[in-house]
């Protein structure tokens, strides 16, 4: 769940932290309050981008930070393959500069935007009004109806089928050149093998280093040869020469030795001593067999012939875009398609084969996608009837019809959502029929049957209640108020009637000082959601009765809530 959030120099923002907690949490304020900047905050942190001009006036940087706790286990194998480390909190940091310099961090690891979106999905489900237009569209129906069925095996194993019919296809329009083509596809595949061969390159051995690297690091030796030379034999001197450091600490150790017994502190620096001595005899002989092994091996090596061998590999790893461990891979995958070419006729009847029987795979594959979408399709369209009815639409009739499509990587089926909202109306594509009160309230049932199978535990509803009132705003308060019995829910609204069943209340409001805005976020206890409610109510001018239906409203709001199962 999203536990806390912090905003510094957003927009109107200059220092804010916000927490959160389980359950049923409203977000209200005044138009132009900053409520949107708290949302966008949170996309921030879900990977979405940013300009410069969200920095507040005046200020060279900014940050969003936010904090998450007990993850589900789809988010926890992400941050496990992103190689971060995961106890009890999850911090997500997003860095913004005047410069357009901006990083994003997890848990102090840098990370790219991409990685963000992904694992953001695992974190918070966000609703806000563009995914209300997604309803209108027929391609995101598929979509839903996919997670509800969480068919996600099958779908990978079409995904795969599909994969290798359009491998297969591509090999066989690739063989399937005129004379003209083949010829000069033969002639470059075999100038790049003879290109490579000419080298000589030899593959290396397991765990071993690749002639290139043996190469790279002989050169240095040799470039450096002199001056390693005489380091080494500086060295070696220093420590074996009649007067140097091996006798001097052999005396200290021997004049140490004699009078150990008489102090333990005096035994301990001998014991030092003679363990230094002991080091420095095998160093000794360590620099003799560097400078034979080394120094004196390499003699036989000639720098410019090194040298030439590695601008040989230079030459073929740029020319081919190619590691010296990727040329000899290359060379392999030329072979075997100039063979192929050279054998095209039996091969492509071989792919001909081959590709019927995945075909003939990826039909049943497809076919059994199509039995699980449609019995899901049916279960869907039930559950989203109920939840309607619920929702103040009591004679709402709602399909999910399948239909058959062009094969593509999500199968042979398309899906489009159809509803008949009043008596005698047949049953009409979303799109053609649904106003705007009707499209929130239908997101809102396919979120609300969603939520039982999705694992993410946060859902955020940026003003879900637009184009509704009344009674209908009621039921969409009771049935957020139910999902928040076992998800944590967040909502934007301007609604008396959603304000009123949040189990939580947080306050946006802004202010100006010495010619700047400020704007603050801020929990509210009950005298405080009774004065705000009243303000929603009621405007500008707050009255003693308005407060009264306010208060009234939060015991209405409480009672029904103690009912829901």
């Amino acid at each position: 769940m999203l536990k806390s959030i912090y905003i510094e120099n957003i927009a109107v923002i200059e220092k804010s932290s916000v927490s959160f907690e389980n359950g049923f949490q409203v977000i209200t304020g005044e138009t132009g309050a900053g409520k949107s900047i708290l949302v966008d905050s949170i996309n921030f942190i879900l990977g979405s981008r940013a300009s410069r001009d969200i920095i507040r006036t005046g200020c060279d940087k900014a940050v969003v930070s936010a904090v998450f706790t007990d993850l589900p286990d789809s988010a926890l194998g992400l941050v496990e393959d992103f190689g971060i480390d995961y106890e009890d909190e999850l911090i997500i940091q997003r860095n913004f500069s005047s410069e357009g310099k901006n990083t994003a961090r997890i848990n102090g690891l840098p990370v790219t935007l991409s990685m963000l979106k992904d694992l953001g999905t695992h974190l918070i489900n966000f609703h806000g009004q563009h995914e209300n237009n997604n309803l209108l569209d027929s391609d995101f129906h598929l979509r839903y109806l996919d997670l509800f069925a969480g068919d996600e095996k099958e779908r990978l194993d079409y995904a795969e089928s599909y994969k290798k019919v359009r491998d297969l296809q591509k090999k066989l329009r690739a063989m399937n050149l005129d004379e003209k083509e083949k010829k000069i596809r033969t002639e470059t595949l075999s100038f790049i093998i003879d290109d490579i061969d000419k080298a000589s390159l030899k593959p290396a051995e397991t765990g071993g280093e690749t002639e290139e690297e043996t190469l790279l690091k002989l050169r240095n030796i040799l470039y450096n040869k002199e001056r390693l030379k005489e380091s080494v034999d500086r060295a070696w001197s220093l420590i074996s020469e009649e007067n140097g450091a091996l006798l001097k600490i052999y005396e200290s150790s021997k004049a140490l030795s004699q009078i150990a017994s008489l102090d333990s502190r005096l035994e301990s620096l001998w014991k030092n001593i003679d363990r230094i001595y002991a080091d420095l005899e095998s160093f000794k002989d360590d620099f003799r067999d560097y400078r034979y092994d080394v120094l004196s091996e390499n003699d036989n090596y000639n720098l410019d012939e090194v040298e030439e061998r590695l601008s040989v590999f230079e030459r073929l790893e740029r020319k081919y875009n190619k590691t010296f461990g990727e040329l000899l891979t290359y060379k392999e995958e030329c072979e075997r398609e100039l063979e192929e070419l050279k054998n095209s006729e039996s091969r492509i009847e071989e792919l001909k084969d081959e590709l019927r029987g995945e075909i003939k795979t990826l039909r049943k594959k497809a076919e059994t996608l199509t039995e699980i979408r449609k019995k899901a399709g049916k279960n869907l369209s039930e559950k989203i009837v109920s939840e309607l009815s619920f929702l103040d639409m009591p004679s709402v009739k709602f399909e999910c019809r399948i239909s058959e499509a062009e094969p593509s990587e999500k199968g042979f089926d398309s899906a489009e959502f159809l509803i008949s909202a009043n008596p005698g109306e047949e049953l009409r594509p979303i799109s053609k029929i649904a106003s705007g009160g009707e499209l929130s309230r239908i997101m809102l049932g396919i979120k609300s049957v969603l939520s039982e199978a999705e694992e993410v535990p946060t859902l955020i509803f940026d003003e879900i209640d637009t184009g509704v009132s009344g009674k209908a705003a009621q039921k969409i308060a009771l049935k957020l108020a139910q999902i928040a019995k076992h998800k944590q829910i967040l909502v934007v609204t301007h609604l008396v009637q959603m304000a009123a069943m949040g189990d939580r209340h947080l306050l946006i409001s802004k202010r100006t000082e010495n010619g700047k805005t400020f704007t603050e976020v801020l929990p509210l206890d009950e005298k405080g959601r009774i004065e705000e409610i009243a303000r929603i109510l009621g405007g500008v001018d707050v009255t003693d009765a308005m407060r009264n239906t306010a208060a009234e409203m939060l015991r209405i709001s409480e009672s029904m809530k103690k009912n829901i199962t």
